[in-house]
């Protein structure tokens, strides 16, 4: 392989990068907007049917280092979009936006909302695990969180 073709791959990775997550970026202020005008149940319901009408990527699937290679992807994509300061989105924004890109490959992801009170203040913190694994966050991080069950959620919560 030649130095320029080697350049021009490298070239044309960081722009894919580069739209995704812009498309991210946009997501989530899009799912914080939508948290903030129709709430929790609406903006879910309003991802799932817009996933009904979003083009399915297709990948080379190899299994679970398949899967893992995508999920590290986005989890680089929205772990720079937490950095981003004033339109970063809240926790709860980031990981609804996270699942619905994983959806858009078919990966399924579980989405966790917990709760804990500390020095009587009342704090919420959103997560996305697959399979057990946390992936848009650190374990320690939500070790002291409280899982709500999401079935049981209906109303506006401050998320941190």
């Amino acid at each position: 392989m030649s130095n320029k073709t080697a350049i021009r791959q490298i070239s044309e990775s960081l722009a894919a990068f580069r739209y995704k997550f812009l498309r991210c970026r946009f997501l989530v202020n899009l799912i914080e907007a939508s948290l903030l005008t129709i709430g929790f149940k609406g903006t879910t319901a309003l991802l799932e049917f817009l996933n009904s009408f979003s083009k399915k990527h297709t990948y080379l699937h190899a299994g679970d280092d398949g899967d893992m290679v995508i999920i590290d992807r986005y989890y680089n994509i929205f772990y720079l979009i937490s950095l981003g300061g004033r339109f970063k989105g809240r926790c709860l924004s980031r990981s609804l936006a996270m699942q619905y890109a994983l959806k858009c490959y078919g990966l399924r992801t579980d989405l966790r909302i917990g709760v804990d009170i500390h020095n009587g203040n009342f704090f919420a913190h959103a997560w996305l695990e697959r399979n057990g694994i946390i992936l848009n966050d650190h374990p320690i991080n939500i070790e002291n969180y409280f899982v709500l069950p999401l079935d049981k959620l209906n109303s506006k919560m401050q998320f941190v």
